[in-house]
């Protein structure tokens, strides 16, 4: 009759390194899997945004009366720089794209740039928009800009153009193999594969 020997110290072992590491925040592998799929999320959502503000998703087309104001200053003027930088778009209305007037909502979708939040939290990571920096505007914050377009306002308007939603399959798929690089690289630096002896 034989015997098998499991040693389970070995994974035990690792299982602490890895509840450690998201109770600590450390930089461990789960940590910095965590923080891939932050910086995997953030760049799925910033695609998605230029896609959909160029006309190639389903928000909401702009007003003409937003069209028409786009890039003027409170006098009236036009910015040249907003002039130059406008693009023809599919159901946009005019030489504009849709939530890109000043560029702030995109740009802080760029890990350190202002108004993006990317945030160690326990058994996790928080990524989307940081909640005090001011917009270029004066009048609100970033975040709270990016929520009303994000969630809509009442009656429709302005109509709800989500930003921050469920990653795609291909996001997702990363996701999966970060996983799968991080733990099974984990477990054999733990020795979790020579736990079993016959005796």
């Amino acid at each position: 009759m034989t015997t098998v020997r499991i040693n389970v110290r070995p994974l035990r072992k690792f299982a602490r390194q890895i509840r450690n590491d998201l109770r600590s925040g450390g930089g461990g592998l789960a940590r910095r899997m965590l923080r891939q799929w932050g910086v995997r999320y953030l760049s799925f959502v910033k695609r998605r945004f230029v896609k959909f503000s160029r006309g190639g998703g389903d928000w909401k087309p702009l007003a003409p009366s937003t069209v028409r104001g786009r890039g003027r200053t409170r006098s009236g003027r036009r910015r040249r720089r907003a002039a130059r930088a406008v693009v023809r778009q599919k159901g946009t209305g005019g030489r504009v794209a849709i939530l890109r007037n000043t560029g702030t909502l995109l740009s802080a979708l760029e890990i350190g740039r202002r108004g993006n939040l990317f945030k160690n939290i326990k058994g996790g990571v928080r990524v989307g928009f940081a909640g005090a920096v001011k917009h270029s505007s004066g009048k609100a914050t970033i975040r709270e800009i990016a929520v009303f377009h994000d969630q809509g306002g009442k009656g429709g308007r302005p109509p709800q153009r989500a930003i921050l939603v469920e990653p795609d399959r291909a996001t997702v798929r990363g996701m999966l193999a970060d996983a799968k690089r991080a733990f099974s690289g984990g477990m054999k630096r733990a020795g979790a594969g020579a736990g079993f002896t016959k005796g």
